[in-house]
């Protein structure tokens, strides 16, 4: 009942659109029922088939075959369909026709009227298409002026052959890999992988030195072990070869091969220390006083065989830390010095140490040995280090001659206290502020032929010749005896006074006794070695030397009642900074006690 009334209404529609449209409607009725696929053009197949196997390899625009399409017209028209609908003449005639594929990789060129080819329109085609086939239509549209255009179909099968037309294809072009530097060889670290569209199996290649690939999994493998002179990084060819078995059939079957560059990074693990060469750690170093600054004093060359960062060598003095003794004292020698790198060579690096200010070794209080310490750093992670001691030595240039601490001399003999057991009358003494053998002076007689004396090379103490052997041998007639003496350290070169020293002797031959004499001959000439903890446990007590024999006391007497005093003073020209001074004079009779103190 429902459907039968849906009937009804759907008439009546169409009828009522009848009444309304009128004549337009009636006119069009039967162009609306031709538009129709089966009114389209005619192909003059409706399948075409390529039985025999197309080759994938086959380049563009190759013609597959041809065929015809011929357009509808009053004459080939379907039989249910009238030429006249109500005294009107369909337009039956010859118009446009576009025929297309409905394949991408094909396409339809028109040769000549009704006459058309279909042909490649891709390289190279996908054997791997279902069922190793393309299946497509050919699609015929015929135009009109004044109505739908209509259209017709034909069906295409074209069967495929295989062919190796793919080279390999690495994923990725960019390959990079990583191996540390301590690995042994056969260690993998990576594959090169790479596929073939043409479904063909790969076997990889390199040239095999450093590095090694396994042919068929394109595994990378270490192949020598690496030493300090291997590179950082590598750049490998690597080459992809298909086995060409999708064409094995085919005569003319070709390999296909494909190479890219990879990248092989060494890592770096930092298992050296840097290490000092030239075998100076623990050496005495010396340089020259009145340096300038800047004066080169030694060059150091630290090596370190590891590579990149954990290679790059910094040479230094220690942090301020370090330069602190566990004492709590701080080390100051470092600013009197400084560090030049060089740039790095290599595994080398090189660096001389500098002065940063003039020494001047006789200056009093002067440093004149220096204990240092230099530190090599990598700059590895974990970083490693190394410390090198040097004890610097300030060397004493000869650059000061001897000075008489008096240029005019006198001594008179006493006929009552001549003794030829004590032919010494005086002693004669220069400076040098010089040390070591550039301050030690000989001391010779610049006059030629003075009578009776001589002096000693090494102390300057004037005495008889080998050959007087009493007052008997003297003429006194010829006294006063004057001559000069001059002074030469034992430098090299050495330096001689640039003043001499006129010496004159008197000889008194009454019976008077001199007017002071030394209680013992040994205080003329005292040598006396003290040790720095003299300095703390005997301050301000008398210097004494048992293993001399002096036990601090200097004794003299005088033969008059004249006043006496002892001082203590240096033969350098600053004697404010000796640390020692006399013990006031103690009076016993005519015997005076005096001595030498420390004061710091």
């Amino acid at each position: 009942m429902i459907r039968l009334n849906i009937h009804y209404c759907y008439l009546l529609f169409i009828l009522f659109i009848n009444r309304i449209s009128g004549q337009i409607c009636e006119n069009n009725i039967a162009d609306f029922f031709y538009n129709v696929n089966f009114a389209g053009p005619f192909f003059d197949q409706t399948v075409y088939t390529i039985l025999s196997n197309f080759s994938v390899s086959t380049p563009n625009n190759t013609q597959i075959f041809t065929f015809i399409v011929k357009p509808q017209t009053i004459y080939n028209r379907p039989s249910f369909i009238p030429i006249t609908v109500n005294n009107r003449t369909l337009d039956m005639t010859s118009r446009n026709i576009i025929v297309t594929s409905s394949h991408p990789s094909f396409t339809v060129v028109n040769l000549t009227n009704d006459s058309y080819a279909l042909v490649t329109n891709t390289f190279p085609l996908n054997y791997f298409s279902p069922y190793n086939r393309y299946l497509f239509q050919l699609i015929a549209k015929q135009i009109f002026s004044n109505r739908p255009p209509v259209t017709s179909i034909a069906q295409v099968q074209i069967n495929l052959e295989n062919d190796n037309v793919h080279d390999p294809i690495f994923i990725s072009n960019n390959q990079t890999f990583y191996i540390s530097e301590t690995a042994q060889p056969g260690t993998q670290f990576g594959t090169v992988y790479a596929m073939d569209l043409d479904n063909d199996e790969i076997l990889y290649s390199i040239n095999c030195i450093q590095f090694c690939i396994e042919s068929l999994t394109g595994v990378l493998r270490l192949e020598k072990p690496f030493d300090s002179s291997s590179q950082s990084e590598y750049f490998i060819t690597v080459t992809a070869t298909d086995n060409g078995s999708s064409c094995s059939s085919r005569p003319s079957c070709r390999k296909r091969t494909k190479s890219i560059n990879i990248r092989i990074i060494v890592t770096t693990v930092n298992k050296n220390s840097p290490r000092f060469l030239n075998q100076l750690c623990g050496k005495n170093i010396s340089f020259d006083e009145n340096n300038t600054i800047g004066k080169e004093i030694v060059t150091l060359i630290v090596l370190d065989n590891d590579r990149g960062e954990n290679g790059l060598i910094y040479i230094s003095f220690p942090s301020e830390e370090l330069r602190t003794t566990i004492s709590g004292l701080r080390n100051t020698a470092y600013s009197q010095f400084y560090i030049e790198q060089l740039d790095q060579t290599n595994t080398t690096r090189t660096a001389i140490l500098k002065t940063n200010e003039i020494f001047d070794y006789d200056k009093p209080g002067a440093t004149r040995v220096w204990y240092l310490f230099i530190l090599a750093s990598d700059n590895g992670k974990p970083q490693r280090q190394t410390f090198c001691s040097l004890r610097i030595n300030l060397h004493d240039v000869n650059d000061n001659a001897p000075v008489f601490i008096m240029t005019s001399w006198n001594y008179t003999i006493y006929r009552s206290s001549i003794n030829i057991t004590n032919i010494r009358f005086l002693r004669i003494i220069a400076s040098d502020a010089d040390s070591g053998l550039n301050g030690m002076i000989n001391y010779y007689i610049g006059t030629v032929n003075v009578p009776y004396f001589s002096i000693s090379r090494t102390t300057g103490t004037i005495k008889f010749r080998q050959n007087i052997f009493g007052l008997s041998y003297l003429n006194i007639s010829r006294f006063p005896i004057i001559f000069y003496v001059y002074a030469q350290d034992r430098g090299t070169p050495p330096l001689i006074s640039k003043n001499n020293a006129t010496v004159t002797i008197y000889f008194n031959d009454n019976d008077e006794p001199p007017v002071a004499r030394w209680l013992d001959t040994h205080y003329e000439e005292l040598y006396i070695s003290i040790t720095e903890k003299f300095y703390e446990i005997y301050r301000n007590q008398p210097i004494f030397d048992y293993n001399y024999g002096f036990n601090g006391s200097i004794m003299y007497e005088l033969t008059s009642q004249t006043s006496s005093i002892m001082t203590v003073s240096s033969p350098f020209l600053d004697n404010t900074n000796i640390p020692f001074r006399d013990i006031p004079v103690v009076k016993n009779g005519r015997i005076f006690t005096s001595g030498i103190t420390v004061t710091r």
